[in-house]
């Protein structure tokens, strides 16, 4: 391997005496061809043989007098490698001046040209040094514009720097925040001040914090954080005090539970909300109301949803009112009407996959509601497709709807926003209790303090937050982890993946309060997904009445 300054010996070799030998040979075989064919035919007793080798050897003659003729020829025009480079090429090949003629002299500017002018490519160096004015620090990568000798970087070594980055991009952004940045530590560690490019101007690229810990999941070459391996979920379970085959049994009650606390009811609230919503407005003295039925979702009903969505603010308004009145505060109708109306709004804004938001990819009406309707029959979800779905418009499910891991994900979210599928009036992205904060779908960018979230992202560096983490929802293969205190734990894909994400997450709640974001664990009935395995007789008629 040759120094980037050596010129390579492919460069320094002389073509032309190389073809020189060619055409010499050339020429000799055809002599040769030549004599041969002039007396060797005497020398032959048979006349037809000797007639037929003189053709031969003329032929062969004459070939390859033509051949020699055009290998000359090439050698006139053909031009040397080294003419081909710039004179920046050149130098840095360690090579003299180029011998083609000098340009021509420029031309004097006229009174309509600008002033100022591009500058020109050889204004600046071909790569300007990283650090200007003094030797750059052992370590540093260096290029040809660099002081001293070149060296290469090991992984070791690129691992530290990249390690050494993010800790100035942080202290950075830190400093940025109390309005009193220095750049000083920075730019003595790396040598390039932040934003400024080392190759003569433009924003640097700066790589996003990655939590990086003895845990923490392995990223590929781009970034996106891959599959634990088993001797890593070993060693999480064995910290978090889990056995193996308690949690291969709550991943079976999980998908229990999911049918029969979550979908189950889910499905009786959507088919029964527009009738309480009637009902409730005919006890105050509002006859004659109307609703879509929330199944309807997809047809081609957009003016009636926004005339329902009209006469629910009129109703709402009017309850409102009387509301105000202490007298009334305690009134069961006007209560029960409101949260009528109120479950049927969120549960419209559920089934469009905003409840909460940004945690399901885009979903067409319908497709939802279709799809739970669908994982809702049976008793531990026959039907669900970890990397897959249902059919839509007659047509075999495709990647531009979300996967059956991606929607229980986000029920999952929605479920703990609304706990039973009793609704509230408020934001269901961030639910505050006196155990913590819980975020779901979103986080804000400066967050302090321990949190809880179920969210699609990576949450930003040095939070301390606890939850699940999905990943790639939009794909066929989706990803799921286990967060905890801002670190990445556990990477899981596949089949079980979410239900045993899910379940590890449930198992650090039982051990720290026994709530997450103000929910107790059993008045949302997972408690006996994170308990030991029990033999009980119960237990074992279901499983035969399933078998």
């Amino acid at each position: 391997m040759v120094a980037w300054n050596q010129v390579p010996r492919y460069i320094e070799a002389q073509p032309g005496s190389q073809n020189g030998f060619v055409i010499k040979k050339l020429v000799g075989l055809g002599a040769f061809s030549f004599f041969a064919a002039r007396f060797g035919s005497t020398l032959i007793n048979d006349p037809s043989s000797a007639s037929s080798f003189a053709v031969a050897a003329y032929t062969a003659a004459v070939i390859l007098g033509v051949m020699a003729v055009q290998a000359a020829l090439a050698i006139g025009e053909r031009k040397p490698i080294w003419d081909a480079l710039s004179e920046g090429q050149r130098k840095l090949l360690g090579m003299g001046p180029s011998s083609r003629p000098a340009a021509p002299p420029a031309r004097t500017r006229s009174a309509a040209e600008p002033l100022v002018t591009p500058p020109s490519r050889a204004a600046r160096p071909f790569l300007q040094p990283i650090v200007t004015g003094e030797e750059p620090q052992q370590g540093l990568l260096r290029t040809p514009g660099s002081k001293g000798s070149a060296r290469n970087v090991t992984p070791d070594q690129l691992q530290r720097m990249m390690e050494e980055l993010d800790e100035h991009v942080d202290a950075a952004a830190a400093q940025t925040a109390t309005g009193a940045a220095d750049y000083g530590a920075f730019a003595g560690a790396s040598g390039v001040q932040p934003g400024v490019s080392s190759l003569g101007g433009g924003n640097t690229y700066r790589p996003s914090a990655i939590p990086r810990g003895t845990a923490a999941a392995p990223l590929r070459s781009d970034g996106r954080i891959t599959q634990s391996q088993p001797a890593q979920r070993g060693a999480v379970l064995h910290e978090m005090g889990v056995r193996e085959d308690a949690l291969e049994v709550g991943i079976e009650q999980a998908r229990e539970w999911f049918a029969s606390d979550v979908l189950k009811p889910l499905m009786v609230a959507v088919h029964n909300a527009h009738l309480e919503v009637i009902a409730g407005a005919a006890q105050l003295g509002f006859p004659g109301v109307r609703l879509t039925p929330l199944t309807d979702l997809g047809t081609d009903n957009a003016n009636k949803t926004a005339d329902d969505s009209l006469m629910l603010a009129q109703i709402s308004g009017r309850i409102e009112e009387y509301l105000r009145n202490p007298a009334n505060q305690s009134n069961r109708q006007l209560l029960n009407c409101m949260q009528a109306i109120i479950t049927y709004q969120k549960l419209l804004i559920l089934l469009r996959g905003e409840y909460p938001s940004s945690l399901l990819p885009p979903t067409p009406d319908g497709y939802l509601l279709k799809r739970i309707e669908e994982l809702a029959n049976g008793s531990c979800m026959l039907e669900f497709k970890w990397n897959g779905g249902g059919e839509w418009n007659r047509k075999s499910w495709s990647a531009d709807l979300p996967t059956d891991s991606a929607i229980l994900f986000y029920l999952f979210a929605a479920f703990l926003a609304a706990p039973k599928w009793v609704f509230r009036n408020e934001d269901p992205s961030r639910i505050e209790s006196p155990n913590g904060v819980l975020y779901l779908g979103k986080i804000p960018p400066r967050v302090t303090g321990e949190y809880y979230a179920i969210i699609p992202t990576r949450p930003p560096a040095k939070s301390k937050g606890t939850g699940v983490v999905g990943l790639q929802l939009g794909t066929r293969e989706p990803h799921f982890s286990l967060l905890r205190q801002g670190e990445i734990l556990l990477t899981e894909t596949g089949q079980a993946a979410f239900f045993r994400i899910t379940v590890l997450f449930l198992h650090h709640c039982r051990q720290h309060g026994n709530v997450v974001g103000g929910r107790n664990l059993d008045y949302l009935n997972v408690g006996h997904l994170v308990s030991p395995p029990t033999f009980s007789l119960r237990r074992f008629k279901k499983a035969f009445r399933m078998w």
